[in-house]
C-alpha cells in the first residue's frame, strides 16, 4: 500500500512469484558437476580395479582358507567400527547429532571413494563432508572433526609403527628369527623424522618473522592477496578445531584410544592371513607389516586402488620379518584384495543409498526441484 498523487491510498496486489522447473543452468550447478566428475572417476577406477583382479587366483586363495575368509571380513569390520568411534569422539558438541550406524556408513562410503578416486583422500573427505551435511548443519564443524580425526589417526599410526619397530629391533638383537637389518631402514627413517621435527620446530618458533620476510617481497604480497579468502576459511576451521579439542578432554582421549584399537584390529588381518597360510608371527610383527604397507599405499594414493603398490608393500614388509617365499606374499596379497572387493561393493552401495537420501531430503515436499524466475 502506498500514497497516490491525489492523496488517497492505492492498494497494489503482491507480485506473484512464478516457480518453474529447473532447466538449463539449474541442472548443472558446480556441485553437481563435481559430483558427476567424482562419480565417473570412481566408476572408471572401479572398472580398472576389477579388471586388474585375477579371479582364478582369488578363488584358489579363498579355497585355501575356506570359511576362515569370513574372519578376515569381520576383522576388518571391527577395525572400521573402532575408526568410526574415533571420529565420533572427535566431533565435540556434535557427538550426539548422528548415530554410530549412520556415521559408520558415511565414513565407509568416504573411505571407499578415497580408495578408488584419483584425488585420493581429498575426494573421500569431500564426500564425507557432503554426506554428513544432512545430519550436521555446521559445515565448519564437520571439516574440523574430519581434520581432528585424521590427525589423531596419523599420529597414532606413527606412534604404533615406531613403538613396534623399536620393540622388534630390541628383540631382534636377541632372536635370529627376526630379520630387521636396522642399518638399512631404521636409521634413514629416523633421520627423516628428526629433520621433519626440526623443520616444524623452526617453523612454529619463527613463524611471525618468516611471514614478515615473505610479505616484504612482491611475490609474497601477491600470494597473500590471492590466498586471503582461503586463509580466512582456514582460520575459521582452525578456531572450530580448537573448540572441538577443548570441548571434552575425555572425548579426545577416547578418540585416541579408539584410533589405536583401529590400527591394532586392522593388523590382526595380516596376523590371521599368515596364520591361515601356515606362517606364525606375533601381533607386533603384524602391526609392523600393516603400518608399513599403509605407508606404501599413502605414497601411491593417486593410483586407483593402489594397484601394484599395495602388493609391493606386502612383499617388502613381509621380507622385513623374514618371510621371503613368493607364494606367501602373493597369496596374502590376493586374500587382502578379495576382502577389499567385498568392502568396496558394500561401500559403493552405501554411498549411492546415502546420496539418494540426501537429495530426497533437499527437494521440495512434492518431490520436484524448482527455481525462481
Amino acid at each position: 500500500m502506498q500514497l497516490g498523487s491525489t492523496g488517497k491510498y492505492l492498494f497494489r496486489r503482491p507480485q506473484k512469484i512464478i516457480r518453474v522447473p529447473c532447466i538449463g543452468s539449474c541442472l548443472m550447478t558446480p556441485m553437481k558437476l563435481i559430483k558427476v566428475i567424482v562419480t565417473v572417476s570412481v566408476i572408471v577406477s572401479l572398472v580398472i580395479f576389477i579388471r586388474a583382479t585375477d579371479y582364478k587366483e582369488v578363488i584358489i586363495s579363498i579355497k585355501k582358507v575356506g570359511y576362515n575368509f569370513i574372519i578376515l571380513i569381520l576383522t576388518t569390520g571391527v577395525a572400521y567400527i573402532f575408526g568410526t568411534l574415533s571420529w565420533k569422539y572427535s566431533m565435540g558438541k556434535h557427538l550426539a547429532d548422528i548415530s554410530l550406524r549412520r556415521l559408520f556408513q558415511v565414513r565407509h562410503a568416504g573411505e571407499t571413494i578415497s580408495l578408488l578416486n584419483p584425488m585420493g583422500i581429498v575426494g573421500g573427505e569431500a564426500a564425507k563432508v557432503q554426506l554428513l551435511g544432512s545430519y550436521i548443519r555446521n559445515k565448519k564443524a564437520i571439516v574440523a572433526s574430519i581434520l581432528v580425526s585424521r590427525a589423531i589417526m596419523i599420529i597414532s599410526q606413527l606412534f604404533l609403527f615406531f613403538l613396534t619397530a623399536t620393540i622388534l629391533f630390541i628383540q631382534g638383537v636377541k632372536m635370529d628369527t627376526i630379520n630387521l637389518n636396522a642399518e638399512k631402514w631404521v636409521l634413514p627413517i629416523g633421520i627423516v623424522v628428526v629433520l621433519v621435527i626440526i623443520m616444524l620446530v623452526v617453523g612454529v618458533t619463527y613463524k611471525t618473522r618468516l611471514t614478515g620476510m615473505i610479505r616484504t617481497t612482491k611475490q609474497g604480497r601477491q600470494l597473500a592477496f590471492k590466498t586471503g579468502a582461503l586463509r580466512l576459511k582456514l582460520k575459521e576451521i582452525y578456531a572450530e578445531t580448537i573448540k572441538l579439542c577443548r570441548y571434552s578432554r575425555k572425548a579426545v582421549i577416547l578418540a585416541v584410544v579408539f584410533a589405536l584399537l583401529h590400527w591394532i584390529a586392522g593388523a590382526f588381518e595380516f596376523y590371521f592371513i599368515l596364520h591361515f597360510l601356515g606362517v606364525k608371527i606375533s601381533i607386533q610383527q603384524a602391526l609392523l607389516i600393516d603400518m608399513g604397507v599403509i605407508f606404501f599405499k599413502a605414497a601411491g594414493a593417486f593410483i586407483p586402488g593402489q594397484i601394484g603398490i599395495e602388493e609391493l608393500g606386502n612383499k617388502m614388509m613381509l621380507s622385513v620379518i623374514g618371510v621371503h617365499e613368493a607364494g606367501i606374499w602373493i597369496s596374502a596379497s590376493i586374500l587382502r584384495r578379495s576382502r577389499q572387493l567385498v568392502w568396496i561393493a558394500f561401500g559403493a552401495c552405501i554411498y549411492f543409498f546415502l546420496d539418494k537420501n540426501r537429495l530426497s531430503t533437499s527437494q521440495e515436499p512434492n518431490g520436484s526441484t524448482f527455481c525462481k524466475s
